[in-house]
């Protein structure tokens, strides 16, 4: 049993500590190469990764969670119709178990109609996964009987969001970007 319990924390933990340091090291190199010096010290930076890493591995379970398909699993709240539907879209690296408690947060404060997205694959380009948003931006219109919706992206969701935004205007109310990179970045460029 020991055995199993230890394959598990090899075969989920270890992946979730690489991917962790492996965007901090883009991050750093990012910020070592631009014409700005790096707005905190090394020992600051090095404390943010520990604790970061610390928190991915503590929201582990919520990303194994959420590597299934939202599509169909979530229901439309036809009694929730004083606020417009809200779709999460998750960052790099992410899926929708990165948005457990903000959704909780946002059906206890009356937004009764909160989905979420996957999206694939994990290289893709801005533009397929504005094409996967545009789909489920439309099962979610079907499903309530509204005509927008909110969107709330993070990092990397924040710029498909924005890419979903120009290619339909007409279909969101309010887009909310946390830590987008919407002037873009060094490496990506």
């Amino acid at each position: 049993m020991l055995t199993i319990v230890i394959a598990i924390l090899i075969v989920v933990y270890v992946p979730v500590l690489l991917l962790t340091g492996w965007l901090f090291s883009l991050a750093y190199y990012e910020a070592c190469t631009s014409e700005e010096p790096l707005p905190v010290s090394r020992f600051a930076f090095v404390r943010t990764v520990i604790i970061e890493m610390f928190l991915m591995v503590a929201s582990a379970p919520f990303h194994i969670w959420g590597i299934r398909d939202p599509a169909g699993r979530e229901k439309a709240n036809p009694d929730k119709r004083e606020h417009v539907p809200v779709l999460l879209i998750h960052g790099f690296g992410g899926n929708r178990g990165e948005f457990v408690f903000l959704m909780r947060r946002l059906r206890e404060a009356g937004w009764g109609n909160v989905f979420t997205i996957n999206l694939h694959p994990l290289m893709g380009n801005v533009e397929s996964y504005a094409d996967q948003v545009t789909k489920r931006v439309d099962e979610i219109l079907t499903a309530t009987g509204e005509e927008k919706v909110d969107l709330i992206g993070h990092s990397q969701g924040g710029v498909t969001a924005r890419a979903y935004i120009a290619r339909t205007p007409g279909t969101v109310r309010k887009c909310v970007f946390i830590g987008s990179p919407l002037h873009g970045t060094t490496l990506a460029s």
